[in-house]
């Protein structure tokens, strides 16, 4: 769960909210998919980004139920490995693919898709950074 809230974070998912779960649940509470990324990176920005995600962490779905858990200070190791893992050369490689690809059909503009990149680049630049903001959260 915790890995859940923090990626809804990283990507500024707007739409997984307390009234809004976007989860599809495969039988038991721990086993579900994703839906619903519409809204991700609606409105990063690389230089405010601690106060856009403080209102996010706020609604979340998840957020009261880690704040209830036991996990303790362990709780975002796990996130914390993949994002100082990420290969940023590759993954900056893919975006600019993507972009490619999508401005064909959706005119996302340049500039934005821009500020996502410089976003995501931030966090995994400094994940110790993002992680002690979301143990803030909780």
């Amino acid at each position: 769960m915790e890995n859940l809230f923090a990626f809804d974070l990283l990507i500024a998912n707007t739409d997984r909210r307390k009234d809004k779960l976007n989860l599809l649940f495969l039988g038991e509470w721990d086993n579900f998919w994703l839906i619903d990324h519409e809204k991700a990176f609606a409105n990063t920005n690389a230089n405010n980004w601690q106060e856009q995600l403080s209102t996010l962490a706020k609604n979340h779905t998840l957020q009261p139920i880690l704040k209830k858990s036991n996990i303790g200070a362990s709780i975002f190791d796990t996130f914390a490995y993949y994002l100082e893992n990420i290969n940023w050369t590759k993954l900056n490689q893919k975006l600019n693919q993507l972009h490619q690809q999508l401005s064909d059909y959706d005119n996302i503009p340049s500039n934005k898709f821009g500020d996502i990149i410089a976003y995501l680049h931030d966090k995994i630049a400094n994940p110790n950074i993002f992680i002690s903001f979301l143990k803030d959260q909780i």
